[in-house]
């Protein structure tokens, strides 16, 4: 496997996947919701001990009235892991339900373990989803979630940025536009893209480095602001490295992406908050 294919392209999520809220965030101590590993445990001993999730797999995980979490979740806010990965690979959480995307939650390789923050909007069943193109354990847990009313809209992942040839993003825009370079700012247009509206406050992104020629760090942040000083994820040479950020929308609806070092890079909308 190919760090390529490793941080899967972008796919169409279809809008009616969407799914207002106008309630706060319930944010809860965290609770491990899923263990696939022998020996250890889950808060209430579901999806516990269910072992390796094969290559091409997807865990149907039930998060509706566990740890804290509502009955009826909107969207949960989860930390997910892969550790002891039998080859490289990338995990995509979303709603079951739905379509499978081919966006990336997180990346890893052969014998890592990498965590990564997700906000997923919750599907069939209370369930959300999570593919594993790689065997690999996963864990889960949760910190939060949005009741039905929110100013958040949750989201099937979509790709918006796919900076390397040959692969997709979800409308074809700033697709195959190469490596970024040292030093450069990349303006990623986000607002009236991949089911976010025409003028969203802030949206939720995963931001992926893959192929990095040198160490550095990326720092996302509203276009028309100065740059902060502040990092979203680092990074050294060749790596591929994943995180969730929740940005301010800046001037034209786009927001800035500025790479120390030259790197391909990736991002799929999760969701978006209105004004």
């Amino acid at each position: 496997v190919t760090a390529v294919n490793a941080v899967g392209p972008g796919a169409p999520s279809a809008a009616s996947n969407a799914v207002t809220l106008t309630a706060p965030l319930t944010s809860l101590v965290p609770a491990r919701l899923l263990e696939s590993r022998p020996g250890l445990s889950t808060i209430d001993g579901q999806f516990n001990g269910i072992g390796v999730r094969d290559a091409g797999s997807v865990t149907a995980l039930t998060v509706a009235g566990r740890g804290g979490v509502s009955g009826d979740p909107a969207a949960v806010v989860l930390n997910v892991t892969v550790t002891d990965a039998q080859a490289p690979g990338y995990l995509t959480v979303y709603p079951c339900g739905s379509v499978r995307p081919t966006a990336s939650s997180l990346n890893y390789v052969a014998g890592s373990t990498v965590a990564n923050a997700v906000i997923v909007k919750v599907g069939d069943g209370g369930q959300v989803c999570m593919y594993s193109q790689s065997a690999t354990h996963l864990l889960a847990d949760v910190n939060g979630y949005f009741p039905a009313g929110s100013s958040l809209t949750s989201l099937v992942p979509a790709r918006l940025l796919e900076s390397r040839p040959g692969l997709s993003t979800i409308d074809g825009q700033f697709n195959g536009i190469g490596v970024r370079d040292a030093g450069s700012v990349t303006a990623l247009t986000v607002a009236g893209r991949g089911g976010v509206s025409g003028d969203p406050a802030a949206v939720v992104l995963n931001v992926t480095v893959t192929d990095a020629q040198a160490p550095g760090y990326l720092t996302v942040y509203p276009c028309g602001s100065v740059r902060p000083t502040a990092s979203s994820l680092n990074y050294v040479a060749g790596s591929t490295v994943a995180n969730a950020v929740i940005v301010k929308v800046g001037d034209g609806g786009q927001v800035c992406m500025y790479s120390q070092s030259a790197t391909h890079l990736l991002a799929d909308v999760n969701g978006y908050f209105q004004p």
